[in-house]
């Protein structure tokens, strides 16, 4: 492998970016070792051990469905860092198990979306989508090309990449940061329940945490629109379970939180505007943006006359009799939690207590497909203070004997 590295891979970047760089990480095997400790307590804790040995496999609960090992973690997090900020492709990695390498351009490239349909299958697929933000067709057709980007990419589009310097910095934060949080997810001891190791939490946190990154990446990357809103959705469904798990927080709680423009974009900020870094400083601004067409985006979509004013939106209450004032944070957070619902259909009359069909009533559900990096920022904020943002406070390093 060192070989086709070093006569091949090396030489073919550097030929066609001179001023590009490589960065080399490697894995700690023996924290590897630790996350298989993990699956197997999770087997013995349900069946015995004598049981499990006769099948010869080792502790083979769920490898297939969700390795959920080191590698995964760090190959997740640097295609996220790779589309953090699209269409500017910043950089590339790759290498053999346990050893990455990532290359930096110089200058990022941009990803142009490609002419549709690419297959049949597109053509097919289209037919299946519902939830695409409605766009202003004839402003896009004389020239507004603000409303166009927006219709071709149907994301959030960054105006410009990070800084190279900035970028690295954010890379190496990265790092230092999944260091932490796999020594410490690794560890069975920081989950407990009446003051026994649970391996059950150990390994589901581990499997959960693996999953709301992929789906992250999943959100970002993905060319459907609709899918990327239903994305972001579902990270916001893991992120509200694991704060259900560690905070006790009541369910949904969290997840409105996350969607609710004021409320939600101030823990945010207040979170990525702790780190000592050149890139969150600047990510702050692309906070507020999407938040901001979030807000607007669900105002617009408010069809019924009369309802929105600068002190919020008037709501039918749960009973039908009358009508209260919800602020606009509150109301696009309840809102985006009924969206969510409708995947498993919209039948609301058997919830007569909370009446979900109230907010469905008053809008159009054009929500702006820039939701969809929502997650990226909200996966920042738990890197940066998984305890201030979850709940996830694990044992302290050095205070036993």
């Amino acid at each position: 492998m060192l070989t086709v590295l070093q006569q091949e891979v090396l030489p073919a970047f550097f030929s066609a970016d001179p001023e590009g760089s490589v960065e080399v990480l490697a894995l700690d095997e023996s924290v590897d070792r630790h996350f298989g400790f993990l699956r197997g307590g999770y087997a013995v804790q349900h069946y015995a051990i004598a049981e499990t040995q006769q099948g010869r496999r080792g502790a083979a609960t769920l490898r297939a469905w969700d390795t959920a090992v080191p590698s995964d973690y760090l190959d997740v997090l640097l295609s996220i860092l790779q589309v953090a900020t699209y269409p500017h492709i910043p950089l590339f990695h790759g290498g053999p198990f346990g050893l990455d390498f990532v290359f930096l351009f110089s200058r990022p490239v941009e990803h142009v979306p490609s002419q549709f349909p690419k297959s049949w299958l597109d053509w097919a697929r289209s037919d299946a989508d519902f939830g695409r933000e409605a766009h202003n067709l004839n402003a896009v057709l004389f020239g507004d090309s603000v409303e166009a980007a927006r219709l071709e990419r149907r994301r959030y589009v960054w105006a410009a990449p990070l800084p190279r310097d900035a970028l690295s910095e954010l890379l190496g934060w990265i790092i230092d940061r999944l260091n932490v949080l796999l020594l410490e997810v690794a560890d069975p001891a920081n989950s407990e329940t009446d003051g026994c190791i649970d391996f059950t939490c150990a390994l589901e946190l581990n499997l959960s945490l693996i999953r709301l990154m992929r789906r992250v990446l999943h959100a970002m990357a993905t060319e459907e629109a609709p899918a990327g809103k239903f994305l972001a959705f579902e990270v916001g469904d893991i992120i509200d379970q694991l704060s259900r798990q560690l905070l006790k927080t009541e369910e949904t709680a969290v997840f409105k939180l996350l969607f609710n423009p004021v409320a939600g974009r101030e823990l945010i900020k207040k979170l990525l505007g702790a780190v000592p870094l050149r890139a969150p400083q600047i990510m702050l601004s692309a906070v507020d943006a999407i938040y901001d067409d979030l807000q607007a985006g669900v105002g617009e979509s408010i069809w019924v006359p009369g309802k929105v004013s600068e002190a919020g939106v008037r709501v039918k209450r749960s009973d039908l009799q009358g009508e209260r004032v919800e602020e606009i944070g509150e109301f696009t957070g309840t809102l985006l939690r009924v969206l969510r619902n409708t995947h498993h259909g919209y039948f609301t009359r058997g919830d007569s207590r909370a009446r979900p069909s109230r907010y469905l009533a008053l809008t159009t559900g054009n929500i702006p497909d820039s939701i969809s990096s929502l997650p990226f920022f909200w996966l920042l904020a738990l890197l940066a203070d998984p305890a201030a943002f979850v709940g996830w406070s694990p044992l302290p390093l050095s205070a036993f004997d």
